[in-house]
């Protein structure tokens, strides 16, 4: 949902002053294909005149099952509902802007369960990893969830101080998705561990090496992004 609108003038990065690292992994344009494609979606739910935080509420339950499924690494299961709770968070937004229902606090509820919505999705994911006796992934997955709520926060700061920018390797679409592509090609764990010569009889209660990558690569770039805004916030505070 939009973020609640400030009255003071705001100050913005450049467009295109930072290629990739500015708009993150995921280009303008596959964003575009994306609002296409849920589209009807947004059509239905204006047409039906859905109050937006319903919508806002229905994906935060959606990711609330997905993080059960999460915990007991039932990663289909749990795949689905991260993306339909992706799409509720995504088209709440664009049904408030369509049925002319954008209220401050409809901004700031989609943000708070934003975050809550990422604390329920790795703190599921450490548990998995830690019920599995891999200790050292499930801190891991701890610090994945410091650095997206970080990166977060360090937007929203800057915000408040009325700069806005969009600079950031991993943005909180980047790091759902990936989550959601891991997931979705969990499957390859057999096969990974065959490569990696890997034959132990208790390997059913090792961790997915598909998901140890997953949260390793997010745990890295994650914070990585969050040191990047804040060196482009400083940047942009300079006089």
């Amino acid at each position: 949902m939009p973020n609640e609108i400030d009255t003071r003038p705001a100050r913005s990065d450049t467009p295109g002053s930072d290629g990739l690292f500015r708009q993150g992994m995921i280009p303008d344009w596959l964003d575009r294909i994306f609002h296409l494609s849920v589209t009807p979606i947004i059509s239905l739910l204006s047409a039906g005149n859905v109050n937006p935080n319903w919508i806002t509420s229905g994906g935060f339950l959606l990711i609330i099952t997905a993080s059960y499924f999460l915990m007991k690494g039932q990663f289909y299961h749990a795949v689905g509902f991260i993306i339909l709770g992706g799409i509720c968070d995504y088209v709440d937004g664009k049904v408030a802007a369509k049925t002319n229902h954008i209220t401050q606090f409809g901004a700031i509820y989609d943000s708070v369960l934003d975050r809550y919505s990422d604390m329920v999705v790795f703190v599921a994911l450490a548990i998995y990893l830690h019920d599995r006796s891999d200790f050292v992934s499930a801190l891991i997955a701890i610090l994945a969830l410091v650095g997206g709520l970080m990166t977060s926060y360090i937007k929203a700061i800057g915000k408040s101080h009325g700069i806005d920018f969009r600079v950031g390797f991993l943005r909180r679409q980047e790091r759902m998705t990936i989550v959601s592509i891991a997931l979705a090609f969990s499957f390859l764990d057999p096969f990974l561990r065959s490569r990696l010569g890997s034959h132990d009889a208790s390997a059913d209660m090792s961790s997915n090496i598909v998901i140890v990558a997953c949260v390793w690569f997010l745990a890295i770039f994650s914070n990585v992004t969050a040191i990047q805004r804040l060196i482009k916030l400083r940047d942009m505070t300079k006089v």
